[in-house]
């Protein structure tokens, strides 16, 4: 099971939003949900994932000029 550490819940709340295209504060409170993640975990794990979220175009912008094709193609 991956989401027995923040990172691992983190990972799964992303994929969720990436590959179903689910909303981001369901998706995570969904795996907050049924984890036994201590509190400071959970506040870990969500700024994981809206961090991620929010400097996602930075991400792309630096990775794009490293790369020999777009981020979008990756898979």
């Amino acid at each position: 099971m991956i989401e027995q550490t923040a990172r691992g819940a983190a990972l799964a709340a992303l994929l969720r939003i990436e590959r179903d295209g689910a909303y981001a504060n369901l998706a995570l409170a969904s795996i907050l949900a049924r984890s036994s993640l201590s509190a400071r975990d959970r506040a870990f794990c969500t700024e994981l994932v809206y961090g991620t979220l929010r400097m996602r175009g930075r991400l792309d912008f630096f990775l794009q000029g490293l790369l020999r094709r777009p981020p979008a193609a990756l898979p």
